[in-house]
């Protein structure tokens, strides 16, 4: 049990909310950069009946499309009234091409697979690639969204844990409560340090890996990057070799 404002509540243990935030659990603010060098962006569409910001079909935009739809959604919650794209199936996502050779790491083939994939689902996403496939509409409503976070924590068996929370995107009180939560949890299970925020626009945790700059091409998170890549290769194989032993 963790106490929460005076009251007692279930609270999932790390090993649980890992196993959600690996089915796809989480959403993140991301910070509008008109410099970058980034051709697209990744994103997900789920049903404007129900505003769950964590289940949807994957969904590759983009610059001229994502800034049609960020037009739209910095004044409120848009929603799409139609979308035409192209559907890959059974193809990656081009993550590579985010994940630049020049910080010096890069995640081994085990790592990649545990990260991304998922039995039984499909490897699929949609690609549009014109604002003119998208039919915006705007209706000045707002999901709830996930607050998350990835810390690194004193457990040998366990170093990096994640969290999670509810909150209410356009309620101060509702954000400041779901950091306040995050910040206690990360205490409560052994933690040492907050490694990724959930606000790319409003740093929230004071996170080692901040997502309002570029973390791959800031000077001050490469060391960060680089190190969490290489403890997640470690972690992985340790996974790896205790899963093997035990069959």
């Amino acid at each position: 049990m963790l106490k929460v404002d005076r009251e007692y509540c279930a609270i999932l243990p790390p090993e649980a909310k890992e196993r959600v935030v690996a089915a796809g659990y989480g959403s993140i603010r991301i910070a509008h950069r008109t410099q970058d060098s980034d051709h697209f962006m990744y994103m997900s569409l789920v049903d404007k009946d129900h505003w769950h910001c964590d289940l949807g079909v994957p969904v590759v935009v983009t610059r001229q499309a994502y800034e049609a739809f960020y037009r739209y959604s910095d004044h409120g919650a848009p929603w799409l009234s139609e979308i035409e794209g192209v559907l890959h199936v059974n193809e990656d996502l081009p993550f590579d091409e985010l994940m630049p050779k020049a910080i010096g790491a890069s995640l081994t083939p085990e790592t990649e697979a545990t990260l991304r994939y998922r039995s039984g689902l499909p490897k699929c996403y949609i690609y549009v690639t014109s604002p003119l496939a998208m039919k915006l509409t705007y209706n000045d409503s707002h999901p709830s969204s996930t607050a998350w976070a990835l810390f690194q924590s004193k457990s040998s068996s366990q170093p990096y844990r994640y969290t999670y929370t509810m909150f209410n995107p356009i309620d101060d009180e509702s954000i400041n409560a779901a950091v306040a939560f995050i910040r206690r949890y990360v205490e409560h299970y052994q933690g040492k340090k907050i490694i990724t925020d959930f606000d790319g626009q409003v740093p929230r945790l004071e996170a080692s890996i901040p997502l309002k700059t570029h973390p791959l091409k800031s000077r001050d998170s490469k060391a960060e990057v680089v190190a969490l890549v290489d403890g997640f290769n470690k972690w992985i194989a340790t996974k790896l070799r205790r899963i093997n032993r035990d069959w």
